[in-house]
Protein backbone atom coordinates (compact mmCIF):
# COMPACT_ATOMS: atom_id res chain seq x y z
CA UNK A 1 0.00 0.00 0.00
CA UNK A 2 1.09 3.54 -0.68
CA UNK A 3 -0.13 5.27 2.48
CA UNK A 4 2.06 3.55 5.15
CA UNK A 5 5.15 4.53 3.17
CA UNK A 6 4.25 8.21 3.05
CA UNK A 7 2.49 8.87 6.36
CA UNK A 8 3.54 7.75 9.82
CA UNK A 9 1.64 7.79 13.09
CA UNK A 10 3.82 9.16 15.91
CA UNK A 11 5.59 6.74 18.22
CA UNK A 12 5.07 6.78 22.00
CA UNK A 13 8.00 9.18 22.46
CA UNK A 14 6.77 11.54 19.74
CA UNK A 15 3.24 11.42 21.10
CA UNK A 16 4.44 12.97 24.37
CA UNK A 17 6.15 15.83 22.49
CA UNK A 18 3.10 16.28 20.27
CA UNK A 19 0.81 16.57 23.29
CA UNK A 20 3.02 19.29 24.79
CA UNK A 21 2.97 21.27 21.53
CA UNK A 22 -0.82 21.00 21.27
CA UNK A 23 -1.20 22.12 24.89
CA UNK A 24 0.70 25.33 24.12
CA UNK A 25 -1.99 26.31 21.60
CA UNK A 26 -4.99 26.49 23.95
CA UNK A 27 -4.12 24.47 27.08
CA UNK A 28 -6.02 21.35 25.91
CA UNK A 29 -4.08 18.35 27.24
CA UNK A 30 -3.41 14.88 25.75
CA UNK A 31 -4.21 15.84 22.12
CA UNK A 32 -2.37 13.68 19.56
CA UNK A 33 -3.81 15.07 16.34
CA UNK A 34 -6.57 17.07 14.65
CA UNK A 35 -8.77 15.46 11.98
CA UNK A 36 -10.89 17.06 9.27
CA UNK A 37 -11.84 16.69 5.63
CA UNK A 38 -11.64 18.94 2.58
CA UNK A 39 -12.88 18.78 -1.01
CA UNK A 40 -10.55 18.42 -4.01
CA UNK A 41 -12.47 19.67 -7.08
CA UNK A 42 -12.47 17.37 -10.14
CA UNK A 43 -13.92 17.29 -13.64
CA UNK A 44 -17.50 16.15 -14.02
CA UNK A 45 -17.26 12.33 -14.01
CA UNK A 46 -18.73 10.47 -16.99
CA UNK A 47 -20.22 7.76 -14.78
CA UNK A 48 -22.60 8.64 -11.94
CA UNK A 49 -21.69 12.34 -11.68
CA UNK A 50 -24.32 12.97 -8.97
CA UNK A 51 -22.37 10.78 -6.56
CA UNK A 52 -19.46 13.23 -6.60
CA UNK A 53 -21.64 16.35 -6.30
CA UNK A 54 -21.00 18.17 -3.00
CA UNK A 55 -23.39 20.28 -0.94
CA UNK A 56 -21.92 23.27 -2.77
CA UNK A 57 -23.14 21.80 -6.09
CA UNK A 58 -19.69 21.14 -7.57
CA UNK A 59 -17.86 17.87 -8.19
CA UNK A 60 -15.12 16.76 -5.81
CA UNK A 61 -13.36 13.91 -4.06
CA UNK A 62 -13.11 14.11 -0.25
CA UNK A 63 -9.66 14.19 1.33
CA UNK A 64 -9.60 13.33 5.05
CA UNK A 65 -6.41 13.87 7.04
CA UNK A 66 -5.03 14.03 10.56
CA UNK A 67 -2.14 16.37 11.37
CA UNK A 68 0.16 17.22 14.27
CA UNK A 69 0.83 20.76 15.64
CA UNK A 70 3.76 21.20 13.24
CA UNK A 71 1.30 20.98 10.29
CA UNK A 72 2.62 17.56 9.29
CA UNK A 73 0.07 15.01 8.05
CA UNK A 74 0.27 11.81 10.10
CA UNK A 75 -2.68 10.04 8.48
CA UNK A 76 -4.56 10.42 5.19
CA UNK A 77 -7.62 8.73 3.67
CA UNK A 78 -8.94 9.70 0.20
CA UNK A 79 -11.16 8.29 -2.48
CA UNK A 80 -14.73 8.82 -1.28
CA UNK A 81 -16.95 11.03 -3.50
CA UNK A 82 -18.00 14.47 -2.34
CA UNK A 83 -21.58 13.50 -1.50
CA UNK A 84 -20.51 11.20 1.36
CA UNK A 85 -20.53 12.71 4.87
CA UNK A 86 -17.41 13.06 7.01
CA UNK A 87 -18.88 10.72 9.63
CA UNK A 88 -19.35 7.88 7.17
CA UNK A 89 -15.90 8.36 5.65
CA UNK A 90 -14.34 8.37 9.11
CA UNK A 91 -16.11 5.17 10.20
CA UNK A 92 -14.92 3.41 7.01
CA UNK A 93 -11.35 4.72 7.17
CA UNK A 94 -8.30 2.60 7.91
CA UNK A 95 -7.59 4.69 11.00
CA UNK A 96 -10.98 3.88 12.55
CA UNK A 97 -10.64 0.16 11.84
CA UNK A 98 -7.02 -0.07 12.96
CA UNK A 99 -7.61 1.79 16.22
CA UNK A 100 -10.56 -0.44 17.07
CA UNK A 101 -8.40 -3.52 16.41
CA UNK A 102 -5.22 -2.24 18.04
CA UNK A 103 -5.94 0.67 20.37
CA UNK A 104 -2.61 0.61 22.26
CA UNK A 105 -0.63 0.90 19.02
CA UNK A 106 -2.10 4.33 18.27
CA UNK A 107 -2.85 5.61 21.79
CA UNK A 108 -0.38 4.13 24.33
CA UNK A 109 -1.76 6.52 26.92
CA UNK A 110 -5.45 5.91 27.64
CA UNK A 111 -5.95 9.64 28.18
CA UNK A 112 -4.76 10.66 24.69
CA UNK A 113 -7.12 11.37 21.78
CA UNK A 114 -7.60 13.24 18.51
CA UNK A 115 -10.01 16.16 18.04
CA UNK A 116 -12.44 16.92 15.22
CA UNK A 117 -15.42 19.12 14.45
CA UNK A 118 -19.08 18.33 15.15
CA UNK A 119 -19.28 15.95 12.16
CA UNK A 120 -17.11 13.36 13.90
CA UNK A 121 -18.38 10.77 16.40
CA UNK A 122 -17.64 10.92 20.11
CA UNK A 123 -15.29 8.06 20.99
CA UNK A 124 -12.72 7.32 23.64
CA UNK A 125 -9.99 8.42 21.22
CA UNK A 126 -11.94 11.06 19.23
CA UNK A 127 -13.36 14.14 20.99
CA UNK A 128 -15.55 16.60 19.06
CA UNK A 129 -17.06 19.81 20.54
CA UNK A 130 -20.53 19.91 22.04
CA UNK A 131 -23.41 20.50 19.64
CA UNK A 132 -24.88 23.92 20.40
CA UNK A 133 -28.67 23.83 20.49
CA UNK A 134 -28.90 26.99 22.57
CA UNK A 135 -28.65 25.30 25.97
CA UNK A 136 -24.90 24.95 26.50
CA UNK A 137 -23.51 25.75 29.93
CA UNK A 138 -20.66 28.29 30.27
CA UNK A 139 -18.17 25.47 30.82
CA UNK A 140 -19.24 23.71 27.61
CA UNK A 141 -19.10 26.93 25.59
CA UNK A 142 -15.60 27.53 26.95
CA UNK A 143 -14.67 23.95 26.03
CA UNK A 144 -15.89 24.45 22.44
CA UNK A 145 -13.79 27.59 22.15
CA UNK A 146 -10.64 25.78 23.29
CA UNK A 147 -11.26 22.87 20.91
CA UNK A 148 -11.67 25.32 18.01
CA UNK A 149 -8.44 27.12 18.92
CA UNK A 150 -6.58 23.81 19.00
CA UNK A 151 -8.22 22.34 15.89
CA UNK A 152 -7.23 25.25 13.65
CA UNK A 153 -3.93 23.48 12.84
CA UNK A 154 -5.70 21.10 10.42
CA UNK A 155 -7.24 24.07 8.58
CA UNK A 156 -3.79 25.64 8.27
CA UNK A 157 -2.39 22.30 7.08
CA UNK A 158 -4.92 22.11 4.23
CA UNK A 159 -4.22 25.74 3.29
CA UNK A 160 -0.47 25.09 3.26
CA UNK A 161 -0.90 21.89 1.25
CA UNK A 162 -3.10 23.43 -1.45
CA UNK A 163 -0.91 26.53 -1.58
CA UNK A 164 2.21 24.44 -2.08
CA UNK A 165 0.68 21.98 -4.57
CA UNK A 166 -1.60 24.08 -6.74
CA UNK A 167 -2.85 21.09 -8.68
CA UNK A 168 -5.08 20.17 -5.75
CA UNK A 169 -7.18 23.27 -6.50
CA UNK A 170 -8.57 21.34 -9.49
CA UNK A 171 -7.67 17.86 -10.74
CA UNK A 172 -8.20 17.88 -14.49
CA UNK A 173 -8.10 14.09 -14.89
CA UNK A 174 -10.18 11.75 -17.02
CA UNK A 175 -9.23 8.60 -15.10
CA UNK A 176 -11.07 9.04 -11.83
CA UNK A 177 -9.55 5.86 -10.41
CA UNK A 178 -6.12 7.59 -10.41
CA UNK A 179 -7.29 10.65 -8.47
CA UNK A 180 -6.80 9.05 -5.04
CA UNK A 181 -3.25 7.98 -5.94
CA UNK A 182 -2.36 11.51 -7.06
CA UNK A 183 -3.69 12.95 -3.79
CA UNK A 184 -1.74 10.41 -1.72
CA UNK A 185 1.52 11.20 -3.53
CA UNK A 186 0.98 14.96 -3.32
CA UNK A 187 0.35 14.87 0.42
CA UNK A 188 3.21 12.47 0.98
CA UNK A 189 5.63 14.92 -0.64
CA UNK A 190 4.70 17.49 2.00
CA UNK A 191 5.80 15.15 4.80
CA UNK A 192 9.10 13.83 6.05
CA UNK A 193 8.89 10.13 5.14
CA UNK A 194 9.37 8.03 8.23
CA UNK A 195 8.77 4.28 8.67
CA UNK A 196 7.63 3.24 12.12
CA UNK A 197 6.42 -0.32 11.55
CA UNK A 198 3.12 -1.86 12.59
CA UNK A 199 2.27 -3.79 15.71
CA UNK A 200 1.05 -7.25 14.61
CA UNK A 201 -0.88 -7.86 17.86
CA UNK A 202 -4.59 -7.21 17.53
CA UNK A 203 -6.93 -6.44 20.40
CA UNK A 204 -10.62 -5.84 19.64
CA UNK A 205 -12.31 -3.07 21.67
CA UNK A 206 -16.01 -2.91 22.32
CA UNK A 207 -17.49 0.14 20.55
CA UNK A 208 -20.16 0.79 23.21
CA UNK A 209 -17.51 0.94 25.95
CA UNK A 210 -15.42 3.34 23.85
CA UNK A 211 -18.37 5.67 23.32
CA UNK A 212 -19.19 5.64 27.04
CA UNK A 213 -15.55 6.35 27.89
CA UNK A 214 -15.60 9.16 25.31
CA UNK A 215 -18.50 10.89 27.11
CA UNK A 216 -16.70 10.62 30.44
CA UNK A 217 -13.42 11.86 28.98
CA UNK A 218 -15.04 14.88 27.33
CA UNK A 219 -16.95 15.84 30.47
CA UNK A 220 -13.79 15.52 32.58
CA UNK A 221 -11.75 17.58 30.11
CA UNK A 222 -14.50 20.21 29.87
CA UNK A 223 -14.61 20.70 33.63
CA UNK A 224 -10.82 20.69 33.90
CA UNK A 225 -10.43 23.45 31.30
CA UNK A 226 -13.16 25.58 32.87
CA UNK A 227 -11.78 25.20 36.41
CA UNK A 228 -8.18 25.92 35.38
CA UNK A 229 -8.73 28.72 32.90
CA UNK A 230 -7.11 31.19 35.31
CA UNK A 231 -3.89 29.13 35.19
CA UNK A 232 -3.66 29.26 31.41
CA UNK A 233 -0.17 30.25 30.32
CA UNK A 234 0.43 31.43 26.80
CA UNK A 235 3.61 32.75 25.22
CA UNK A 236 2.87 35.19 22.42
CA UNK A 237 5.04 33.62 19.75
CA UNK A 238 7.58 36.19 18.63
CA UNK A 239 5.16 39.13 18.93
CA UNK A 240 6.70 41.94 21.02
CA UNK A 241 4.69 44.37 23.14
CA UNK A 242 6.15 47.84 23.70
CA UNK A 243 5.38 49.18 27.17
CA UNK A 244 5.11 52.90 27.99
CA UNK A 245 4.43 53.94 31.60
CA UNK A 246 2.96 57.24 32.83
CA UNK A 247 3.88 58.99 36.09
CA UNK A 248 0.25 58.73 37.28
CA UNK A 249 0.85 55.00 37.75
CA UNK A 250 3.01 55.87 40.78
CA UNK A 251 0.12 55.40 43.21
CA UNK A 252 -0.18 51.76 42.12
CA UNK A 253 3.33 50.69 41.02
CA UNK A 254 6.89 51.38 42.10
CA UNK A 255 8.05 51.10 38.47
CA UNK A 256 6.31 54.29 37.34
CA UNK A 257 8.48 57.25 36.23
CA UNK A 258 8.75 60.36 38.36
CA UNK A 259 7.42 62.60 35.62
CA UNK A 260 5.93 62.33 32.15
CA UNK A 261 5.87 59.16 30.09
CA UNK A 262 8.73 56.66 29.84
CA UNK A 263 9.44 53.85 27.37
CA UNK A 264 10.26 50.71 29.36
CA UNK A 265 11.23 48.28 26.55
CA UNK A 266 9.93 45.07 24.97
CA UNK A 267 7.59 42.79 26.95
CA UNK A 268 5.80 39.51 26.24
CA UNK A 269 2.48 38.17 27.49
CA UNK A 270 3.12 35.16 29.75
CA UNK A 271 -0.30 34.82 31.37
CA UNK A 272 -3.82 36.07 30.90
CA UNK A 273 -7.03 35.16 32.66
CA UNK A 274 -10.62 36.43 33.11
CA UNK A 275 -11.75 38.07 36.31
CA UNK A 276 -14.90 39.80 37.49
CA UNK A 277 -14.35 43.54 37.68
CA UNK A 278 -15.63 46.08 40.19
CA UNK A 279 -18.75 46.76 38.10
CA UNK A 280 -19.57 43.07 37.81
CA UNK A 281 -18.40 42.64 34.22
CA UNK A 282 -15.79 40.10 33.15
CA UNK A 283 -12.41 41.69 32.41
CA UNK A 284 -9.23 40.06 31.14
CA UNK A 285 -6.00 40.59 33.01
CA UNK A 286 -2.58 40.23 31.38
CA UNK A 287 0.75 39.45 33.01
CA UNK A 288 3.69 40.85 31.02
CA UNK A 289 7.31 39.74 31.29
CA UNK A 290 10.16 42.00 30.22
CA UNK A 291 12.11 40.51 27.32
CA UNK A 292 14.52 43.29 26.41
CA UNK A 293 18.34 43.01 26.32
CA UNK A 294 18.81 46.63 27.41
CA UNK A 295 18.84 47.39 31.16
CA UNK A 296 15.50 48.33 32.69
CA UNK A 297 15.05 52.03 33.62
CA UNK A 298 14.91 51.17 37.34
CA UNK A 299 18.22 49.23 37.30
CA UNK A 300 21.48 50.79 38.44
CA UNK A 301 23.39 50.31 35.16
CA UNK A 302 20.65 52.02 33.13
CA UNK A 303 21.53 55.38 31.57
CA UNK A 304 18.94 57.93 32.63
CA UNK A 305 17.21 59.42 29.59
CA UNK A 306 16.56 63.13 29.33
CA UNK A 307 12.90 64.15 29.65
CA UNK A 308 11.68 65.81 26.44
CA UNK A 309 9.05 68.49 27.15
CA UNK A 310 6.81 70.06 24.50
CA UNK A 311 8.04 73.44 23.27
CA UNK A 312 7.19 76.17 25.80
CA UNK A 313 5.79 73.74 28.37
CA UNK A 314 8.20 74.64 31.21
CA UNK A 315 7.78 78.38 30.64
CA UNK A 316 4.00 78.09 30.72
CA UNK A 317 4.10 76.05 33.92
CA UNK A 318 6.46 78.55 35.58
CA UNK A 319 4.19 81.44 34.64
CA UNK A 320 1.16 79.61 36.01
CA UNK A 321 2.95 78.98 39.32
CA UNK A 322 3.85 82.67 39.66
CA UNK A 323 0.23 83.62 39.14
CA UNK A 324 -0.88 81.24 41.87
CA UNK A 325 1.70 82.56 44.31
CA UNK A 326 0.67 86.16 43.81
CA UNK A 327 -2.92 85.23 44.56
CA UNK A 328 -4.29 87.18 41.66
CA UNK A 329 -6.93 84.61 40.82
CA UNK A 330 -9.64 84.98 43.49
CA UNK A 331 -13.38 84.42 43.60
CA UNK A 332 -15.46 87.55 44.10
CA UNK A 333 -17.70 87.23 47.19
CA UNK A 334 -20.45 89.28 45.52
CA UNK A 335 -20.63 87.17 42.35
CA UNK A 336 -21.61 83.78 43.79
CA UNK A 337 -24.84 83.30 41.86
CA UNK A 338 -25.07 81.08 38.84
CA UNK A 339 -24.29 82.94 35.65
CA UNK A 340 -22.35 85.72 37.36
CA UNK A 341 -19.14 86.89 35.73
CA UNK A 342 -15.89 85.81 37.28
CA UNK A 343 -13.27 88.29 38.34
CA UNK A 344 -10.82 88.84 35.49
CA UNK A 345 -7.39 87.39 36.09
CA UNK A 346 -4.15 88.96 34.98
CA UNK A 347 -3.45 86.05 32.59
CA UNK A 348 -6.40 84.09 31.27
CA UNK A 349 -6.12 80.57 29.93
CA UNK A 350 -6.24 81.92 26.37
CA UNK A 351 -3.27 84.17 27.04
CA UNK A 352 -1.35 81.23 28.49
CA UNK A 353 -2.17 79.17 25.43
CA UNK A 354 -1.01 81.93 23.12
CA UNK A 355 2.23 82.28 25.06
CA UNK A 356 2.64 78.50 24.95
CA UNK A 357 2.44 78.54 21.14
CA UNK A 358 4.78 81.48 20.67
CA UNK A 359 7.53 80.15 22.93
CA UNK A 360 10.81 79.62 21.14
CA UNK A 361 11.83 75.95 20.97
CA UNK A 362 15.28 74.81 22.04
CA UNK A 363 17.42 73.47 19.21
CA UNK A 364 18.96 70.02 19.45
CA UNK A 365 22.72 69.54 19.26
CA UNK A 366 24.09 66.22 18.04
CA UNK A 367 26.60 64.37 20.19
CA UNK A 368 30.13 64.27 18.82
CA UNK A 369 29.99 60.50 18.19
CA UNK A 370 26.68 60.77 16.30
CA UNK A 371 27.91 63.74 14.30
CA UNK A 372 31.05 61.84 13.30
CA UNK A 373 29.09 58.77 12.15
CA UNK A 374 26.68 60.94 10.15
CA UNK A 375 29.58 62.73 8.43
CA UNK A 376 31.17 59.36 7.55
CA UNK A 377 27.93 58.18 5.92
CA UNK A 378 28.81 59.94 2.66
CA UNK A 379 26.37 58.03 0.43
CA UNK A 380 23.38 59.29 2.47
CA UNK A 381 24.53 62.89 2.85
CA UNK A 382 21.56 64.25 0.89
CA UNK A 383 19.19 62.64 3.38
CA UNK A 384 21.19 63.74 6.42
CA UNK A 385 21.27 67.34 5.14
CA UNK A 386 17.47 67.31 5.03
CA UNK A 387 17.31 65.88 8.54
CA UNK A 388 19.78 68.44 9.96
CA UNK A 389 17.43 71.25 8.98
CA UNK A 390 15.08 69.96 11.71
CA UNK A 391 17.72 70.25 14.47
CA UNK A 392 16.63 73.81 15.21
CA UNK A 393 13.08 72.55 15.88
CA UNK A 394 14.16 70.23 18.69
CA UNK A 395 15.05 66.58 19.18
CA UNK A 396 11.55 65.13 18.66
CA UNK A 397 11.18 66.78 15.23
CA UNK A 398 14.67 65.68 14.20
CA UNK A 399 14.07 62.06 15.26
CA UNK A 400 10.73 61.99 13.42
CA UNK A 401 12.41 63.22 10.25
CA UNK A 402 15.13 60.57 10.53
CA UNK A 403 12.51 57.85 10.94
CA UNK A 404 10.68 59.13 7.86
CA UNK A 405 13.85 59.41 5.72
CA UNK A 406 15.20 55.95 6.55
CA UNK A 407 12.01 53.93 6.19
CA UNK A 408 12.29 50.57 4.38
CA UNK A 409 10.03 50.36 1.32
CA UNK A 410 9.51 46.59 1.83
CA UNK A 411 8.47 46.28 5.50
CA UNK A 412 7.45 49.94 5.99
CA UNK A 413 9.51 50.16 9.18
CA UNK A 414 12.76 51.78 10.21
CA UNK A 415 15.57 49.99 8.36
CA UNK A 416 17.30 47.27 10.38
CA UNK A 417 20.87 46.32 9.41
CA UNK A 418 20.56 48.85 6.55
CA UNK A 419 21.87 48.12 3.06
CA UNK A 420 22.57 51.28 1.05
CA UNK A 421 22.38 50.40 -2.65
CA UNK A 422 24.28 51.97 -5.55
CA UNK A 423 21.17 54.00 -6.38
CA UNK A 424 21.29 55.50 -2.85
CA UNK A 425 18.29 53.74 -1.34
CA UNK A 426 18.20 52.05 2.07
CA UNK A 427 16.63 48.61 2.57
CA UNK A 428 16.71 46.13 5.46
CA UNK A 429 19.20 43.31 4.98
CA UNK A 430 16.53 40.66 5.53
CA UNK A 431 14.12 42.34 3.07
CA UNK A 432 16.74 42.57 0.34
CA UNK A 433 17.80 38.98 1.06
CA UNK A 434 14.23 37.75 0.54
CA UNK A 435 14.09 39.62 -2.75
CA UNK A 436 17.35 38.04 -3.91
CA UNK A 437 16.22 34.56 -2.85
CA UNK A 438 13.23 35.00 -5.17
CA UNK A 439 15.68 35.76 -8.04
CA UNK A 440 14.74 39.45 -8.10
CA UNK A 441 18.01 41.35 -8.33
CA UNK A 442 16.65 44.90 -8.63
CA UNK A 443 16.31 47.74 -6.14
CA UNK A 444 12.86 47.55 -4.45
CA UNK A 445 12.60 51.36 -4.68
CA UNK A 446 13.52 52.23 -8.29
CA UNK A 447 14.03 48.80 -9.95
CA UNK A 448 17.65 49.63 -10.66
CA UNK A 449 19.45 46.45 -11.75
CA UNK A 450 21.83 45.42 -8.94
CA UNK A 451 22.95 42.14 -10.50
CA UNK A 452 23.12 38.58 -9.27
CA UNK A 453 26.64 39.04 -7.86
CA UNK A 454 25.79 42.16 -5.84
CA UNK A 455 27.43 42.04 -2.39
CA UNK A 456 25.01 42.75 0.44
CA UNK A 457 27.04 44.85 2.89
CA UNK A 458 25.59 46.56 5.97
CA UNK A 459 26.09 50.32 6.25
CA UNK A 460 27.70 50.30 9.70
CA UNK A 461 27.70 54.11 10.11
CA UNK A 462 23.97 54.35 9.47
CA UNK A 463 23.25 51.30 11.65
CA UNK A 464 25.13 52.84 14.61
CA UNK A 465 23.32 56.18 14.32
CA UNK A 466 19.89 54.53 14.19
CA UNK A 467 20.65 52.36 17.23
CA UNK A 468 21.67 55.49 19.17
CA UNK A 469 18.59 57.48 18.15
CA UNK A 470 16.15 54.54 18.49
CA UNK A 471 17.52 52.32 21.31
CA UNK A 472 16.01 48.85 21.36
CA UNK A 473 14.17 49.07 18.02
CA UNK A 474 16.17 46.14 16.62
CA UNK A 475 14.83 43.76 19.31
CA UNK A 476 11.48 43.32 17.57
CA UNK A 477 13.15 42.67 14.23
Amino acid sequence: MLAPNLFSWPTAERIHKTQNLFQQLANVTNVVGAVDGTFVPIKTPKNDPEVCKTRKCNYAITLQATCDPKLKIIYCFVGYPGSVSDTRIFRNSDLYLNVNNNYQRYFPNDESFIIGDRAYPLLQWCIPPYIDRGNLTPSRRFFNTKISQTRQVIERTFALLIGRFRRLKFLDMNKTEMIAAVQYITEGQANVIENEGHDPNVHVEDIDIMVRDGHQKREHLCQYLYDNQSNYYYILGGKPVRVVRNFKLGKHSKYAPKDGNRYDGIYKVVKYYPEKGKSGFTVWRYLLRRDDPTPAPWQKDHEESEIIYPPGYLEAQASKEKTREKGKVKKSPTNTKRGAKRAPSEQSSNQLLGMFKKMKTDSYKLESELSEKIDNDKINQHLWNECKEFLKLGKSKFVSKVEESFNCICCQELVHMPITTICKHNICKSCLGRSFSADIFTCPYCRFELGKDYKITVNENLATVLQKLFPGYEVSR
